[in-house]
């Protein structure tokens, strides 16, 4: 690196003494850039450039201001405190952003941030609301509010009452015009004719999955309305021993239906981990050789589906993929997600996985403005994938992955991700036990955490805040439910000093979120099982006694289910991190379960192989 920059100087210096006023500019800011130099490699070129200086032909007025250029070099030596932490480093194409792995040190210290807010939730809670209530604080507010706007109490009821009918217009707004979205996602979408149509490719992730779940996914894709010009690949591990006798049984039925039916075999190569990301980085690199290197397509061109393998797509997903592309001014550096849904078999969970499932896609869904991450399922151009340098080997939580590496790219920050309403249809975890291991598994994305702060050498600190602050938002905030606080005697302390009068009030509030929050899901799930999810091919619907069961227990099994799987995962994931930098894939057990649910015409669900259920492992 010294050589390539000193032969820089050599060209500028060259274009110095031929009188070029651009190349001082140049030598400027080749110095500033030149981290990678010694003081002494500095200090020798400066030297260079001064003796350069001495035998040049120039005036001497140009001398003076050559020589004050030289003497200038000296006052920015490399490697400095203020190149690091005022600009990024330069750019250096697909391989800019760190791998996983260089970010692995910092795992160890990341439980250090929810006891950090634990330590300050505690001081808040031991020293100031005891101040606080010792210096009367609580009772000035208390009989301020009584003396000046209880006595006016018609004008405070209706200020009142305005803002609880605001804040609950717009949340009802909000859904309603998710509502609308979900409806325009099963509807067929105008692509405009200038534009060229895209070439798609679906990867379909596949680690000894049993036949049946594979073919219901192949048969959802082939149904869709640009099937033709799509190029399916089963990505394969060659440890799977049953990986062929699957691909051949499905290409015989359905590579007709497609552009192109291929089949990538992964081998785990030392520093990879086992798992979707290391399987979709190598099936994609083919992807990208077959269609860009072999058939010359333009890698923009091209639209790459990552789905898993029990993924049950719309008959119109692609297409509402594409338009969404085409609706963007440059759709070619976005990732299209679909909102993640595992309803297909969630009458036969457990019932706190039950409860948690719906939650988790209710959160996701029904987001309005805010940011959510790409989940399981979601697209991008293969030109964009080559820009991000495919997937990280290295990396267990790929799609929270992909999507800090599309922000820290290019620069957008949550607007990389565009909604997709068409539904994909997943099946749950249906046993306690699988859904404890899958979600210490999701809960292992604390290492984007990690991954962040390795990004800040090389990402523009306004990026960089916000990243970290929507990632860590993201994975911390279920360390802490907002409940604890009553754990603490000082906060009963505060409210029991409080008058009776008060006390109803607050109660009252608290009990009005929580029964808003009841109506809202389920009314929710009503419209989703309705008019979205109702006609959908293989998918079990609830009993009048689920529903039931759902409207009696939702805030308590919803609350119970958080806990476990988020709260105690994400805790027990930061006490691994302190030991280990790395998490074993462990796949989710997967059947299809048909029973109650309705079939895709004219398609046998079975049919025979040796491919048995896989058992949980890595």
């Amino acid at each position: 690196k010294q050589v390539k920059m000193m032969n820089k100087k050599s060209n500028s210096l060259l274009a110095i003494q031929m009188g070029d006023e651009k190349a001082l500019l140049i030598t400027q800011k080749i110095r500033l850039l030149g981290s990678n130099m010694t003081q002494a490699t500095c200090d020798m070129s400066t030297s260079t450039l001064s003796s350069s200086l001495s035998d040049s032909e120039s005036t001497p007025d140009d001398q003076m201001t050559l020589q004050e250029q030289a003497n200038l070099l000296k006052h920015y030596p490399s490697n400095s405190f203020w190149d690091f932490y005022l600009e990024p480093k330069v750019s250096q194409g697909n391989l800019s952003l760190p791998f996983q792995s260089e970010s692995r040190p910092f795992l160890k210290y990341l439980i250090w941030i929810p006891i950090s807010s634990l330590a300050v939730m505690a001081c808040v809670t031991h020293f100031l609301l005891p101040w606080l209530l010792d210096k009367g604080c609580f009772s000035f507010v208390e009989a301020f509010v009584r003396d000046n706007l209880i006595p006016n109490r018609p004008g405070t009821m209706i200020l009142v009452l305005i803002l609880f009918i605001t804040a609950i217009a717009v949340d009802i707004f909000t859904d309603l015009w998710t509502f609308c979205m979900l409806i325009r996602g099963r509807r067929r979408r105008h692509l405009p004719k200038h534009i060229p149509r895209l070439v798609h490719g679906v990867i379909v992730c596949n680690y000894k999955e049993p036949l049946e779940v594979l073919r219901a996914t192949i048969s959802s894709i082939s149904l869709n309305t640009l099937a033709s010009n799509t190029v399916v690949v089963l990505a394969c591990e060659n440890r799977d021993e049953h990986a062929d006798q699957v691909f051949k049984a499905l290409f015989s039925e359905f590579h007709s239906s497609f552009r192109n039916f291929i089949k990538t075999t992964h081998q785990l190569q030392p520093g990879e981990i086992a798992g979707k990301s290391s399987n979709e980085n190598y099936a994609c690199r083919q992807l990208y050789q077959t269609l860009v290197e072999d058939e010359g397509l333009d890698p923009f061109q091209v639209m790459v589906t990552i789905c898993d393998a029990d993924s049950l797509f719309g008959y119109v997903f692609l297409e509402q993929v594409e338009a969404e592309y085409c609706r963007m001014p440059n759709g070619s550096r976005f990732i299209y997600n679909s909102p993640i849904n595992t309803y297909r078999n969630v009458p036969k969970c457990h019932w706190l996985v039950k409860a948690f499932e719906i939650r988790r896609c209710q959160y996701d869904l029904f987001s309005g403005l805010s940011f959510r991450p790409a989940q399981s399922n979601y697209s991008l151009t293969l030109g964009f994938v080559h820009e991000l340098n495919f997937w990280d080997p290295s990396n267990t939580s790929e799609d929270l992955h992909s999507t800090v590496k599309a922000m820290a790219m290019t620069g957008k920050g949550s607007e990389v991700v565009v909604r997709v309403w068409s539904l994909i249809l997943n099946d749950s975890v249906t046993s306690f036990l699988d859904r404890w291991v899958q979600a210490k598994r999701h809960m292992w994305g604390i290492e984007e955490v990690a991954f962040c702060l390795s990004l800040f050498p090389v990402v523009r600190i306004t990026t960089w805040l916000g990243i970290i602050s929507r990632v860590g938002s993201q994975m911390f905030g279920v360390c802490i439910p907002t409940w604890l606080w009553i754990a603490f005697r000082p906060v009963r302390e505060v409210f029991f000093s409080l008058q009776g009068e008060t006390q109803y009030y607050i109660i009252f509030f608290y009990c009005g979120v929580i029964v808003y929050d009841w109506i809202k899901a389920l009314g929710r799930e009503i419209f989703l099982y309705q008019f979205i999810i109702n006609d959908r091919k293989l998918m079990i619907k609830p009993s009048l006694m689920e529903w039931l069961q759902l409207f009696l227990s939702w805030p308590i099994l919803a609350e119970m289910s958080c806990l476990v799987f988020a709260t105690m995962a994400t805790w027990k994931m930061l006490l691994h991190a302190v030991r280990h930098d790395t998490l074993a894939y462990v796949t989710a057990p997967k059947a299809l379960d048909t029973a109650n649910s309705s079939n895709f015409d004219g398609v046998p669900l079975y049919f025979e192989t040796t491919t048995s259920k896989p058992k949980k492992g890595v």
